[in-house]
């Protein structure tokens, strides 16, 4: 039939009415036009059921790249309504996804951070718009890089339940889920759920901070430094039945997560860390009672400032852990606070106080300042508090927790449960 339509003849010449003559020219062109159209589409279809993907070779690539380099692909127009794409290297980069109306100018991006050693994986929606990809590689040389791309029809893509998922990942869950266990267990790459709680047993009827040594809080260093550890019992020793080592975790001088094992030397003071820490968040025996079962420290070990300098965190004894209400937010990540809670002594009531300050890294005049981001005036007992909208503190923020009595002393306890989510 399409072979028909276009060998129609010509309008024939003694048609002698010009407007019949013109009207049956446009008749003969629009039937043309419809066959020419047909037989595109039938081209595409039979091709798109002969082959239901094609690979793009234009936009693959197994070419290693040298640090900071980039492939970019060519721009391809095809019928295919979808397109995927699988990359690996063993150096992180970023894969870019563009799409064009004519080719030319790409006005809509995709852009997906692509981890060391991770198979990223990707289906898009392209319609009938031109398409390419563009990868930089990160700061070092790859030893080896595999990017594929293929055209085709393809259903959703699925991960299976247990599957860590990442921020950027394409995945269904096909059942309900409980979020919070989920990022618990791991299943969130760039999400964790984290908690901070502390303890005062003496607070007075000046604010201070919950933590385990009373007073205000002396480990908000303006620099990084190399820590030690001494313990109050000559039995926490790498030898005894008290605590034999610790580790430290915290903040170097970079503000990034860092930790240390520090063997214990009893009352006297242990060999200074390597690492150079900026802030301790907490200290936890990790060997201790070669002597007892369920044992832990024997004497109150204290983490300080090397030779003896400034207080940063104490293990009461018997306790096995620091319990310190106070954390800084590391470098590159954002901090949602979910929940607080104080318990006060009973008939002792208490102002608590969540206290933020901003900015921690910038240590020269002017200073960003504290702000307080709750009070709780007359806790008497338990105080639980839900945010209702999570409070989002940024990178290098110190967190703390704190409280004054109405008067007397009072032993006051807190904790903040948060997400700690990487900002890429």
């Amino acid at each position: 039939m399409t072979d028909a339509l276009l060998r129609l003849p010509p309008v024939p010449p003694n048609v002698g009415d010009p407007h019949v003559r013109r009207w049956l020219e446009q008749v003969r062109d629009s039937v043309l036009r419809f066959a020419a159209t047909k037989a595109a589409l039938e081209e595409a279809i039979a091709q798109m059921t002969s082959q239901s993907s094609i690979e793009s070779t234009q936009n693959s690539s197994t070419s290693i790249l040298s640090a900071s380099a980039t492939f970019t692909g060519v721009g391809e127009l095809n019928g295919y309504n979808d397109v995927l794409i699988t990359s690996k290297s063993d150096v992180a980069g970023t894969l870019y996804a563009d799409f064009s109306p004519d080719g030319t100018n790409w006005d809509s991006t995709l852009t997906f951070a692509c981890k060391a050693g991770t198979p990223e994986i990707h289906r898009l929606v392209k319609g009938y718009r031109y398409f390419r990809i563009r990868y930089v590689n990160g700061a070092t040389d790859q030893s080896y890089f595999r990017l594929h791309c293929s055209f085709g029809n393809y259903g959703p893509l699925t991960a299976p339940r247990n599957l860590t998922a990442q921020r950027d990942a394409d995945t269904i869950i096909a059942r309900q889920t409980d979020h919070s266990l989920d990022v618990a267990q791991g299943f969130w790459s760039s999400t964790s759920a984290r908690q901070k709680f502390g303890h005062n047993p003496s607070v007075s009827t000046t604010e201070e901070v919950i933590w385990r040594v009373g007073g205000d809080y002396t480990g908000w260093l303006t620099s990084a430094t190399t820590i030690e550890a001494i313990s109050s019992d000559a039995t926490d020793n790498a030898s005894e039945v008290g605590a034999r080592q610790i580790t430290v975790e915290g903040l170097d001088e970079n503000f990034d997560e860092a930790s240390e094992t520090i063997a214990m030397n009893g009352t006297s003071a242990t060999t200074a860390t390597t690492t150079t820490f900026i802030r301790v968040h907490r200290a936890y025996v990790t060997e201790g009672g070669c002597g007892t079962y369920h044992g832990t420290n024997v004497g109150a070990i204290t983490i300080r400032v090397s030779s003896a300098g400034a207080t940063l965190a104490q293990i009461a004894a018997g306790r096995g852990q620091t319990e310190l209400a106070c954390v800084t937010v590391p470098a590159g990540y954002t901090m949602f606070i979910r929940n607080i809670r104080f318990n006060v002594d009973g008939g002792k009531p208490c102002t608590c106080f969540l206290n933020i300050y901003p900015m921690a890294d910038d240590v020269s005049s002017p200073y960003s300042g504290k702000r307080t981001l709750l009070r709780a005036p007359g806790v008497d007992g338990q105080f639980d508090h839900t945010f209702t909208q999570y409070i989002e503190i940024s990178e290098k923020s110190d967190v703390w927790l704190s409280a004054r009595a109405a008067a007397s002393t009072a032993a006051v306890a807190g904790a903040i449960d948060y997400y700690l989510v990487a900002n890429s």
